[in-house]
């Protein structure tokens, strides 16, 4: 069964260069702060991007700072189901046949069965009650 739930995403601009990537998540191993998922990208003009869910965001916005990292925190769905072959496909037809446009969406592992998948919308209550709807 699925579960939707809603909560921060952190986007951590970095330099894109060697180590940067691992100096900003060693910021938040160093304090113990879990992330429940993360993707990193590189842009033209030498940044990169971590987008990061911190399992406790608070103290991964304490840290970022106290480091010196610029964060943007938003709202996102995160939506937990058993992994199978064309679950983000349905997900965003849900999405797509609710009049809901994605800004963006990421998916990784949980545990041996299931998948995270972190959605941001234009408009995470009626995201999250069509996706509720189909949990």
């Amino acid at each position: 069964m699925a579960h939707v739930t809603k909560g921060k995403e952190f986007i951590v601009e970095i330099r894109d260069e060697v180590g940067a990537g691992a100096a900003a998540l060693e910021t938040l191993s160093k304090q113990r702060i879990n992330l429940a998922c993360f993707v990193g990208y590189g842009v033209p003009g030498g940044k990169a991007y971590l987008h990061l869910v911190p399992e406790d965001p608070e103290r991964a916005q304490a840290a970022l700072a106290s480091a010196g990292y610029a964060v943007q925190i938003h709202d996102a769905i995160l939506y937990v189901a058993e992994d199978r072959p064309g679950l983000a496909a349905d997900v965003l037809r849900t999405l797509a046949d609710a009049g809901i446009s994605v800004e963006h969406c990421y998916a990784t592992s949980v545990g041996a069965t299931n998948a995270l998948l972190v959605i941001r919308t234009k408009d995470d209550d009626r995201a999250t009650a069509a996706l509720s709807d189909r949990a």
